[in-house]
């Protein structure tokens, strides 16, 4: 079975946002002095969550409106079990409030769960 274009872009993602130096808050990108940049800058070097799903769409497909429609496609399977209105709001609310380790176990939970039905 193949992988769909919003999984394969959590997966790529995912090594962003479990890595405490290219993860961050506040911000969609930084620049490694912690500044808020474009997210598709080459001084990006640290992501929120969405916009390390963003970023790797982008990574995988090579057009920005394409991407981002991948980016909220992924955003809501990642938040579709919160109690918050499932999509890019409640990934940033959760990134932002719940931190980093709300974000990976998301990541995982999704990842996971895909290959268990694959």
């Amino acid at each position: 079975m193949s992988k769909t274009l919003a999984y394969q872009t959590i997966e790529r993602a995912r090594p962003l946002v479990a890595n405490m130096n290219s993860w961050t808050t506040g911000a969609v990108a930084r620049d490694s002095d912690g500044n808020g940049v474009e997210l598709f800058s080459h001084l990006a070097v640290r992501f929120c969550a969405y916009g390390a799903l963003r970023r790797a769409a982008f990574d995988l497909v090579g057009n920005m409106r394409q991407a981002e429609d991948i980016a909220l496609t992924a955003a809501v399977a990642l938040t579709s079990k919160t109690s918050l209105e499932p999509g890019a709001k409640a990934l940033f609310t959760i990134n932002d409030n719940k931190g980093q380790q709300a974000i990976v176990d998301l990541f995982d939970s999704v990842l996971h769960h895909n290959l268990a039905d694959a």
